[in-house]
């Protein structure tokens, strides 16, 4: 189903260049700070003598500062989707009074709006059904 605006695909994949770019830039100030540092002799020799240390620190810092970032930018649809699956739980119990809110205009935006239109029909049925069994009674 096409929808407006942008599709979860595009926000994730965006999101991973947005969270690699906001690391790089953390990165690129560690480094300025290791620039800064280097202006000791005390410091540049640590350093040489530990060089694959501070190589593989920079990528597991780089590595998790990208995580975190990722994380970050995507939890707004992390808590929509939460919120989606919590409404539906209770409209599985049978409470079909409840309505997702439409937040978006992505495929969780027309997931909400397609189960709000089903809930709604499925009520209409099922008072049709009751209002039929009434008059048979």
């Amino acid at each position: 189903m096409k929808t407006e605006g942008k599709t979860i695909r595009v926000k994730l994949i965006l999101s991973i260049f947005a969270s690699v770019g906001m690391a790089g830039i953390s990165m690129l100030f560690l480094c300025f700070l290791m620039i800064v540092g280097s202006l000791s002799r005390q410091f540049t020799l640590f350093f040489a003598s530990h060089v694959v240390e501070f190589t593989l620190s920079f990528l597991l810092i780089f590595l998790v500062l990208t995580i975190a970032f990722f994380l970050w930018l995507i939890r707004n649809n992390i808590l929509y989707l939460e919120e989606i699956i919590k409404t539906l739980g209770v409209i599985s119990k049978g409470d079909l009074d409840i309505n997702i809110p439409i937040r978006t205009n992505d495929e969780l935006g027309v997931m909400a709006e397609t189960v709000n239109h089903m809930a709604y029909r499925l009520k209409g049925m099922i008072e049709e059904e009751r209002r039929m069994e009434k008059t048979k009674n």
